[in-house]
């Protein structure tokens, strides 16, 4: 069908008023999402070093924890989920499943024998040592009392979507300091404690009275994809549990209430 000249140009016209737009339209979204996200934080994992030989047993297994390992600018599935680079080798044929223990920590359970292993994948760290004998028992926490403090944040540029969100912080005071051995305190809400994974954990020093716990209130689109801990609300009832740096768990502390600071 042949279109008259003049309806030509301005079809012309139309065409390159939209290119224009669309151009317009497209160009600071890009540069804003080159500007905010120029590079992606990498999550890889570290194996956490229990200073000895581990016991063999049933739940025996080293620990690993997620680290940033870097910046680059692509997302890698790797990163995104670390734990599909973990092999374990050693003695024998081994399947090994990483099991969770926490935000971030998960311990490597298999059918493990005495000897030496290697642990590849990992940021850093490498080899563990499994001997015949007993775990050393942890005894369970003792806690006086916890109180939840929250805390409002302003929206921020590098947050999800720019919203506000919350800081919360619990303390948990304990009636006897912590054991020597132990290396996390692993958190509950008292129907899961403690068959399924721990909603939070903190690093401990050996001698510690009071360990403090905190979940964030949003992330950054750039950041590594960390597992997010959880906290429970003021009224609601937790235990605890001292985990060994070997994946030893202690037995559950007696159910302490959440209350407002």
């Amino acid at each position: 069908m042949a279109y008259p000249r003049v309806v030509e140009r301005a079809l012309g016209r139309v065409g390159v008023f939209v290119a224009v737009l669309l151009a317009a339209a497209l160009a600071p979204v890009r540069a804003a999402e080159a500007g905010a996200c120029a590079r992606f934080g990498l999550a890889g994992l570290a194996l956490v070093e229990p200073g000895g030989p581990i016991a063999l047993g049933p739940e025996a297994g080293p620990l690993v924890e997620h680290v940033v390992t870097g910046r680059t600018r692509e997302r890698s599935r790797v990163a995104a989920d670390p734990l599909r680079a973990l092999r374990v080798l050693g003695p024998g044929e081994l399947a090994v499943r990483p099991r969770a223990i926490a935000p971030g920590v998960h311990r490597l359970e298999g059918p493990y024998r005495a000897g030496t292993y290697r642990v590849s994948g990992l940021a850093r760290g490498g080899r563990v040592r499994f001997v015949r004998g007993e775990p050393v028992a942890l005894p369970p926490p003792a806690l006086a009392s916890a109180h939840l403090a929250v805390v409002e944040l302003p929206a921020s540029p590098g947050g999800m979507r720019g919203a506000p969100g919350q800081s919360r912080h619990l303390t948990l005071t304990l009636a006897q300091p912590a054991p020597a051995g132990a290396w996390r305190l692993l958190l509950y809400t008292t129907p899961q404690a403690p068959r399924h994974a721990a909603i939070n954990s903190a690093l401990v020093t050996p001698g510690a009275t009071t360990v403090t716990l905190a979940q964030g209130g949003g992330g950054s689109r750039c950041g590594p994809p960390a597992p997010m801990a959880g906290l429970p609300g003021v009224g609601s009832e937790l235990v605890a549990t001292w985990l060994r740096a070997d994946g030893v768990v202690s037995p559950p502390s007696s159910p302490t209430p959440t209350l407002a600071r």
